[in-house]
């Protein structure tokens, strides 16, 4: 079900005219109709319907992160994810069953949340990092246990800004992440058994490729593993508790 038509269902299940929920949010009427019919345009670019979406989630006492999850892959799908992918493909030193992988990240780009994404390989290439803080631990390695944080520990330095840590402790999982400006700050396989973290001032978005491989921190919040295995979700996460709408 699409954005608009999960606002249209709850607007009706409260029992809410379009004027009523329109003034509660303070937009005008037609702006809202345009929204239930996942028109964006009047709201005059995605972060004011970003805006929008969620403020109307929240006076509907809708789930706003999951809504936000939707809109995210909906208006804006994590389209470079075919070329990087395309880009590790020709990193690969052994053979691997990429044409499954390419057909998932054709239905990233159609906007679905779910599909099987098969990770693995022993020497994927990840494109370099723009701005990122990040912590490579290879729980399989005694010898660097002592010389890099843990993920707990990663999440104790942290500073006023947003910041995101991902731990694939189960398997591998494609992520891409990107800062509050546009600039991707990575995106390729994270290894299981390694820990990266990522900072912004503003807000982090980040695309999961095999969210039950992995766990995420959150501004020092555990979130735990945010979803099931081969599950793609994308997240957008801002300053504050990432657990509060």
């Amino acid at each position: 079900m699409t954005v608009g038509a999960q606002i249209k269902q709850a607007r009706i299940a409260a029992g809410l005219s379009v004027a009523e929920v329109a003034a509660k949010v303070r937009v005008r009427n037609s702006l809202l109709v345009a929204i239930e019919s996942d028109n964006f345009d009047p709201c005059g670019g995605e972060v004011y319907a970003r805006g929008h979406v969620r403020s109307i989630a929240i006076a509907l006492g809708m789930n706003v992160n999951e809504l936000m999850v939707a809109f995210g892959l909906q208006v804006k799908p994590a389209v470079s994810a075919l070329g990087e992918i395309a880009t590790m493909m020709q990193g690969e030193k052994r053979s691997l069953p990429w044409a499954p992988i390419m057909a998932a990240a054709a239905v990233v780009m159609a906007g679905v949340v779910g599909f099987s994404l098969f990770v693995g390989g022993e020497n994927p290439v990840d494109p370099p990092l723009a701005s990122a803080v990040t912590t490579d631990t290879p729980q399989n390695d005694p010898s660097m246990a002592s010389n890099t944080p843990s993920a707990s520990e990663a999440t104790a330095l942290l500073t006023d800004d947003v910041t995101v840590v991902i731990s694939a402790v189960s398997g591998s999982s494609w992520i891409a992440i990107t800062s509050n400006s546009g600039v991707q700050l990575f995106a390729g396989i994270l290894q299981k058994g390694v820990t990266k973290e990522f900072q912004d001032p503003q807000n982090l978005r980040v695309v999961i490729g095999n969210a039950g491989a992995v766990t995420l921190s959150v501004n020092g919040k555990k979130l735990g593993t945010p979803g099931g295995s081969r599950e793609v979700l994308q997240f957008d996460f801002g300053i504050g508790d990432p657990t509060q709408g």
